[in-house]
């Protein structure tokens, strides 16, 4: 392939992919040398086991198909539309679109696009943004289910730094260096006041009473 892909990553997607599709083959050759003679008894282990194998496989092929973050599926996308570091392209037109509605109306962009190409890049960036959100609330809920309560909070709040809380805080930082001539005070304000809204909203209870039926029976 040519285009994005680096050396270094290509070898390791393609080791990746061995890896998964030589788990996959063992898998089968225990499922096809079970012995014939126990075939009532093995069934649950040969079901098992083509399970495992067909699982395996359709995961490992999601995964590496997925063009949200840099597995193989990336890259093949990136190479169709020839459009080097897809992602971090559309995640600065993103970032400029932001600070371009809430902070600098004239900022400059990044890069000059045609209309529909920025759109698409817009997309792009908040797809793969909603895409990271739902694997954080992916991998929260499963470590509520399978961790003790301790060790699912930290688990919770490491997952919600590394995903969520790093990457504003790098935002935040980096607004020190838009032209201050280019800020609009007024949208500033509007702006920090519809967050503080949008915060209350989430983390303020509001009242709600819930009627339901019960029997009582005496002591």
């Amino acid at each position: 392939c040519a285009g994005p892909l680096r050396p270094r990553g290509l070898v390791k997607q393609v080791q990746h992919n061995e890896a998964g599709l030589g788990r996959t083959r063992r898998a089968f050759g225990k499922h096809a040398i079970s012995d014939p003679a126990r075939a009532e008894e093995l069934e649950p282990l040969r079901q098992a086991v083509a399970t495992v194998a067909v699982t395996s496989w359709i995961s490992s092929l999601l995964i590496n198909l997925n063009t949200m973050l840099k597995f193989d599926g990336y890259f093949v996308l990136s190479d169709w539309l020839n459009f080097p570091n897809l992602q971090g392209r559309s995640f600065a037109i993103f970032r400029w679109s932001m600070r371009r509605w809430f902070i600098a109306p004239d900022m400059a962009a990044p890069e000059k696009f045609k209309p529909e190409t920025l759109v698409n890049l817009w997309l792009y960036a908040l797809a793969s943004i909603a895409y990271r959100l739902l694997v954080l609330a992916t991998l929260a809920t499963l470590a509520w289910l399978f961790l003790f309560k301790a060790l699912a909070a930290i688990a919770t709040q490491l997952l919600i730094w590394l995903m969520v809380g790093q990457p504003l805080l790098t935002e935040w930082k980096n607004l020190g260096s838009i032209d201050k001539q280019q800020v609009d005070a007024k949208r500033v304000r509007l702006s920090l006041a519809s967050l503080v809204a949008l915060v209350a909203f989430l983390l303020v209870p509001l009242p709600h009473r819930e009627t339901i039926s019960a029997v009582a029976h005496p002591s």
